[in-house]
């Protein structure tokens, strides 16, 4: 017979793991999502904005949080299985591109063109994300150890702060480099990088309310057991 302080612990595990999984699952989603929804643009008064804007600046609060409660060690899981499958996810979409169309399906120049990102941009997407990300993880871990386990929200503002600068300037230094006159080029940036972090700065302490209320409501600790 389990003694009831093991039934207790095996409950508790189970619970964070459940957690990790829908937030792994949610972060691996919205990524998947910002890539292909992100090449559309629109208008937030004069500001002309891509759609990925929406779904991006979230992962960096999801990924501040498994850092925080279970450790960068699985929150660098997390990033390289969503790595993972975004590039699954564009080398499914070129293959479906690449194959002929039947002759009774006239939409493949459409459908080429939303699927078919260019190379350049791709790219650019890919290496801006995994920089990015591991270093929004790896600074909000030596913020911890350096400045204590208090404030989260204030740490993850700052790591996200750095990381997303750099991720903007890789994203649309190989994107647009080059290809946009200077002044245009820092205005873009200016733009995107500026409503990402307002985003943000709303998100993280709404997202860390609600993530505390759920460890309240299923009566878990302060942090993981075993996050470092």
């Amino acid at each position: 017979m389990i003694p009831e302080s093991d039934n207790l612990h095996l409950d508790l595990n189970r619970r964070w793991e459940s957690i990790y999984s829908t937030l792994s699952m949610t972060f691996c989603s919205l990524i998947l999502i910002a890539n292909v929804l992100g090449p559309k643009l629109f208008t937030f008064g004069p500001l002309i904005l891509p759609v990925s804007i929406f779904f991006f600046p979230f992962t960096y609060v999801i990924s501040s949080i498994i850092t925080e409660e279970y450790g960068i060690k699985a929150a660098k899981k997390m990033i390289w299985c969503a790595f993972a499958m975004n590039v699954f996810m564009v080398c499914s979409f070129n293959l479906a591109i690449a194959l002929p169309a039947s002759e009774q399906w006239p939409y493949q120049t459409a459908y080429s063109q939303v699927l078919g990102l260019s190379s350049r941009i791709i790219i650019a997407s890919l290496i801006s994300y995994i920089i990015s990300e591991l270093l929004n993880v790896n600074i909000l871990k030596w913020l911890k150890y350096k400045l204590s386990h208090s404030h989260f929200k204030y740490r993850a503002m700052i790591s996200i702060i750095i990381s997303e600068a750099i991720g903007t300037l890789i994203v649309l230094g190989i994107a647009f480099g080059g290809v946009l006159p200077l002044s245009l080029w820092t205005r873009l940036f200016i733009t995107y990088y500026g409503f990402k972090i307002l985003y943000i700065s709303i998100m993280i302490p709404l997202t860390h309310m609600i993530f505390t209320q759920i460890k309240v409501k299923w009566g878990l600790g302060r942090a993981m057991p075993y996050s470092s």
